[in-house]
């Protein structure tokens, strides 16, 4: 039996609870943030801003394809005697890579703030070019404590660094009545740093008793990593090439009314990323089992999915003023055309989610990165020429064509690979209905009876 299984079960609800309040601490203080910033700061400074975290971001995500499953899974399967050449090699990969990407900053900064005409962005990129070095040890902290199935510590961190930002944000607006851009990156960096010492602390018992070199390890973890960061980073370019196509073709106030509904549809996108991360070792188990058993976790999970965002997309589409009103506020209700499209796509997203979860956990990441690279590619040349024809509407255009094109994509290889009915996907949404149904009726009878 392995040491996993052993566990209580106080023990795993603790990790699902300390897990479930992470994502949503850091959705709740993001969604704050946005909301006093898109009020004190100019549609321009916005667009900037959301420009500045899409760069950062596509660093943070690809950096953890590259180190953080790599490490997991060796920590994990290899002798304990390992522990520490396993961490010293994952600790000079992830120094490498933010090292490339720092020079990246310091070449090309300049050159794009200059092209996008945003004359701050390059100030706040070299100011994460610090905070990019710092943050290794934060994720390693992070890496980890997940790696040890230590979800508390992994809480606490990013309750640290989310809460201090939000902190120095309500300061500086409303205190010191300085929300400049420059700032804003700087109060990051703190907020980092102090969340990255209590990472160490948090995590000590779990680091690396002495560093280790390995050209064995390096090779091991690079030879995992490679197929993932791949597909990470054409993911993230199908995700935010429409941002620096805005800002190239049209301007950054674009970018600002583009992102206000990216933003709010990516809450649309919550429930498929936790579910993905739940999927991952269940489609590892049934694919053990024969394709018949991935193909009907993938039919019910999708459906389940759907089922939950049916209702929320309606609600959106229904009254999108409102929702525009209350999230960002009147002068960005130019966005409304461009939320009516993303919460569409948004009904698409769960295919393409579940669909690589399948395929890595299923042994075929290589299909899962060509498929992201090729959708990647096409989007990149439709979102090009949706915008040159139609200005902002032209970036939410492309993207839907983009993930149209990928639903039937996925669903075809999904379809030989392993059996799965797209029928049935829809099948399981009624399904979900009709349970939670039954379940409604059921209360109310007996409800009735005890009366």
């Amino acid at each position: 039996m392995s040491k996993v299984s052993k566990k209580p079960l106080s023990y795993w609800i603790s990790s699902v609870f300390f897990t479930l309040a992470q994502r949503l601490s850091v959705m709740l203080v993001g969604i704050g943030a946005f909301l006093i910033l898109v009020r004190v700061l100019s549609k321009t400074e916005m667009g900037i801003y959301a420009l500045f975290f899409t760069i950062i971001t596509i660093f943070e995500v690809t950096r953890d394809g590259l180190i953080k499953n790599a490490l997991i899974r060796f920590i994990n399967i290899s002798p304990k005697e390992d522990n520490s050449r396993i961490q010293s090699t994952a600790l000079v990969l992830s120094l490498i890579y933010t090292l490339l990407f720092v020079a990246l900053i310091f070449i090309g900064a300049k050159p794009l703030s200059i092209y996008w005409e945003t004359p701050q962005l390059a100030k706040m990129l070299y100011v994460y070019a610090v905070t990019a070095i710092v943050s290794i040890f934060f994720s390693h902290a992070e890496y980890i404590q997940q790696a040890n199935l230590y979800f508390k510590g992994i809480f606490l961190i990013y309750f640290v660094k989310q809460g201090f930002y939000f902190l120095f944000i309500v300061l500086f607006v409303f205190i010191f009545k300085d929300p400049s851009l420059y700032k804003l990156v700087l109060l990051q960096s703190v907020a980092v740093a102090v969340a990255t010492v209590v990472g160490v602390i948090s995590a000590r018992k779990f680091f690396l008793k002495k560093f280790e070199f390995s050209t064995r390890w390096i090779a091991d973890q690079w030879k995992y990593g490679r197929f993932v960061l791949a597909t990470n980073v054409s993911s993230q370019a199908l995700r935010t090439i429409d941002h620096f196509l805005l800002a190239s073709l049209v301007s950054t106030q674009a970018v600002a009314l583009y992102n206000t509904s990216v933003r709010i549809s990516n809450l649309l996108d919550m429930p498929s990323k936790a579910v993905a991360e739940a999927l991952f070792p269940k489609s590892v188990q049934k694919s053990t089992n024969g394709n018949k058993e991935v193909a009907k976790l993938y039919e019910q999970t999708t459906g389940g999915i759907l089922a939950v965002l049916i209702p929320m997309c309606l609600f959106i589409l229904i009254f999108p003023d409102l929702i525009i009103r209350i999230i960002a506020g009147a002068k960005y209700l130019d966005a409304v055309p461009v939320l009516r499209i993303a919460v569409i796509y948004s009904l698409l997203l769960p295919f393409q989610k579940q669909f690589g979860t399948v395929m890595d956990a299923s042994g075929k990441p290589k299909i899962n990165f060509i498929v992201n690279l090729l959708l990647a590619l096409f989007n990149l040349i439709i979102v090009y020429f949706s915008v040159k024809a139609f200005g902002l509407l032209g970036a939410a255009y492309g993207l839907l064509i983009t993930l149209i094109i990928a639903l039937i994509i996925t669903q075809i290889i999904l379809k030989r690979e392993f059996g799965v009915s797209t029928i049935s996907v829809f099948k399981q949404v009624g399904v979900f209905y009709s349970y939670l149904f039954k379940k409604n009726l059921m209360k109310q009878v007996l409800s009735k009876e005890t009366k």
